[in-house]
């Protein structure tokens, strides 16, 4: 199915979208501005099945996007797992995401573990050419138990951003570099006669360089999250566990100045509502908010 590249460019790239101009002031929706948002996806089936929730769950082979650092809690001593995930299917056919993860215990306090995802927009129509953008992203991480209910991991991701798939010599892959720290702790506590699992969780992730698709002219941040949970299993027999589970997630990215914060930096007042506009969107440029998309240079204008 062909798609057109405003459709997605605004999954992408989380672009600017303007609202009507009144004649006081510009209101705007102002989102947060990120690149290589399919780092945000959730890639296994559990996790996406809860709501995104994972980060102070019991450990699975799926941790290393979620919290490494509950591997050294893990049963198994190693495991891997293959996800592939269909994406957008009720409105594309050939949008999908890959995922394969692995770990290994080292003793009883340590592990390592690693995974490479990789995320394909598929074939995107633009004028007379045809483009197959995609992102991807290769992860290590190492974890530690610090005590009998405590761990922490450490990790370093390297990420490719290829949008344009070399549709224009003026733009380039785009490439950065990132780590996560995540904490997990993990106690049993009794709720009347039954030995429950208490669980919290911390991951700070992608934090890291600012990603280019231009050479270095213009800079898109990266999307560095900052996510904490807890959790609760509840044994109900020995065949079955009922939990209960909560994440907080925060962006750790700057949103775009507004118009209003622009006049203000600059002493200026606008009664007619767009007076400086020109100036302001030259200012957006100059610090790295170009408001067009990576691919093909769409403005996201509404």
């Amino acid at each position: 199915m062909k798609k057109i590249v405003l459709l997605l460019a605004a999954i992408l790239s989380m672009g600017e979208i303007l609202a009507q101009k009144t004649s006081n002031d510009v209101q705007m929706f102002n989102p947060v501005m990120t690149g290589v948002t399919s780092l945000t996806i959730a890639p296994d089936s559990r996790a996406g099945g809860m709501g995104d929730v994972g980060v102070a769950t019991d450990p699975d082979v799926n941790s290393q996007y979620w919290n490494p650092a509950k591997y050294p809690f893990a049963i198994s001593p190693a495991g891997f797992s293959l996800a592939y995930t269909p994406w957008l299917r009720q409105i594309v056919s050939d949008i999908d995401l890959a995922n394969l993860v692995g770990y290994y215990r080292i003793g009883d306090y340590q592990a390592v573990s690693g995974s490479l995802t990789y995320f394909s927009l598929g074939e995107v129509w633009v004028d007379d050419y045809t483009i197959k953008p995609y992102e991807m992203a290769l992860d290590f991480a190492y974890s530690r138990m610090l005590s009998e209910t405590f761990s922490a991991s450490v990790g370093l991701r390297y990420i490719l951003s290829d949008l344009n798939y070399n549709f224009d010599e003026s733009t380039t892959p785009g490439h950065a570099f990132a780590a996560d720290i995540s904490m997990f702790y993990s106690n049993y506590i009794f709720l009347g006669r039954r030995e429950c699992m208490l669980n919290f969780g911390l991951n700070a992730s992608n934090i890291g360089s600012k990603i280019s698709y231009d050479g270095g002219q213009t800079n898109q941040f990266i999307p560095t999250n900052l996510r904490l949970g807890t959790s609760l299993l509840i044994p109900l027999d020995a065949y079955n566990t009922f939990s209960i589970s909560a994440d907080i997630n925060k962006f750790m990215v700057p949103t775009k100045p507004t118009y209003k914060q622009f006049l203000s930096e600059m002493g200026w007042e606008d009664p007619e509502g767009n007076t400086y506009y020109t100036q302001y969107e030259e200012y957006l440029y100059n610090i790295g908010y170009d408001g067009m998309s990576p691919i093909g240079y769409f403005p996201f204008v509404c």
